[in-house]
């Protein structure tokens, strides 16, 4: 559940959102403001009569409420609804959630960029910018490039002020989702202890959402790329500057204490290994970092590696196929340990396709329980260049959508 703190002007405050009365009793129209956005994205589109059957609340109540929504910019009507075939007589109106209304400030950032984007709640890009960042920048620096992005895409964004839900930052390290601080970035030696969910807060006078990138990249792949139709999957990425992975299990993103949940590449694979920017040895992404795998070898960079291997440059082979072993002892534990429906791959993972994936299959039989090895699917990813921007605004949208809780509790 995204935690956010509603701003005056923010359009979850301003129209009665849940996350403007936390903590006590919803007044009865908000409530049923949410009940309604529940059931029609959850089980919409819906007509009204059918609406009111799932809800329980009467037409006269309900045509008010929905004119309400709609007003808003929280519902849209449609004179049909997917996969309906045409009746004679007056056509029927359903109601569904106005995805492409309503939106997010998307920002992600590694060691050498930041890229600031508006993505609507249908997953569509509507804006981006990417913006160059120095490695050796401090803290304070970067937090003011990441505010200066935010700010431009606010000015830029084609959905007003009051059709964004808010802010969402994908970050490289691990994150105090409670309290919006970064705690500490491996490979961004600087990028330590920021609070950085209050400084985009007062920039935007937006609800923020701060959370690990990696995490917001397995939950993209859910819902709108090549995890879609399953309940529980396990993302790893590889990139220039390090491996990552996040958890998504029963139709929900697993965060951890610090957002850490999935951080696949910092699971020991090789005993007294080389050190590891987090401070440990042997971790998968101390072995699969680019430099460190191709160190000896005559490729310069990752993508010359793949290519040379589709060429069918036994070198170049060799060493994904060393590649896939090594990860194939992290996934494997990982695996016996959550037991997922997919694994997805992205990243230069999945840009190397059967190269890497058919050795990884091969291998993982050694490390993994023949049961959850059983049709475990794995598969490149779909939304690499957006699924972490995916992953935020499907935690808004889940937000905005989510089933009001009944508080027993006196109203305050």
């Amino acid at each position: 559940m995204v935690k956010v703190r509603p701003a005056s002007n923010s359009v979850e405050a301003r129209n009665g959102g849940v996350q403007a009365f936390a903590g006590r009793a919803l007044p009865k129209r908000i409530y049923n403001h949410q009940l309604i956005r529940a059931v029609v994205f959850h089980e919409g589109p819906l007509s009204r009569l059918d609406l009111g059957q799932r809800t329980g609340l009467p037409l006269s109540v309900l045509t008010g409420l929905c004119a309400d929504l709609i007003e808003n910019g929280y519902l849209e009507e449609h004179s049909a609804a997917p996969g309906q075939r045409a009746r004679r007589g007056r056509p029927r109106t359903f109601l569904r959630l106005a995805g492409g209304k309503l939106g997010a400030v998307c920002l992600r950032h590694g060691l050498e960029e930041i890229h600031a984007a508006v993505v609507d709640l249908d997953g569509a890009l509507r804006w981006e910018r990417r913006h160059a960042c120095s490695p050796k920048l401090d803290a304070r620096g970067r937090a003011d490039l990441l505010v200066k992005a935010a700010r431009e895409a606010l000015r830029s964004s084609p959905l007003s002020r009051e059709r964004l839900l808010g802010v969402g930052l994908a970050d490289p390290g691990l994150v105090d989702r409670a309290t919006g601080r970064v705690l500490r970035a491996a490979n961004i030696p600087q990028w330590t202890n920021v609070a950085l969910g209050d400084l985009l807060r007062e920039a935007t006078d937006l609800p923020v959402l701060l959370e690990r990138g990696d995490s917001l990249q397995a939950l993209g792949e859910a819902a709108f790329g090549a995890g879609r139709g399953v309940k529980s999957l396990l993302f790893i990425s590889l990139i220039d500057h390090g491996v990552g992975g996040g958890i998504v299990a029963g139709g929900r993103l697993a965060t951890g204490r610090f957002g850490g949940c999935g951080e696949i590449g910092h699971v020991n694979v090789v005993h007294r290994g080389e050190p590891c920017g987090c401070g440990l040895r042997g971790c998968l992404e101390a072995c699969l970092m680019p430099e460190r795998l191709l160190d000896g070898s005559s490729f310069r960079d990752f993508p010359s590696l793949l290519k040379a291997g589709q060429a069918g440059d036994r070198s170049a082979r060799g060493i994904l196929a060393g590649a896939a072993e090594l990860t194939a002892r992290a996934l494997g534990n990982a695996v016996n340990l959550l037991n997922p429906e997919r694994i997805v791959l992205g990243g230069y993972l999945a840009e190397a396709g059967d190269l890497f994936r058919a050795p990884l299959q091969e291998h993982l039989p050694r490390y993994t329980m023949r049961e959850m090895l059983d049709g475990l699917d794995i598969r490149p990813a779909e939304r690499d260049d957006l699924n972490a921007f995916l992953g935020v605004v499907c935690s808004f949208r889940e937000a905005l959508c989510a089933f009001p809780a009944v508080y027993a509790g006196k109203e305050r």
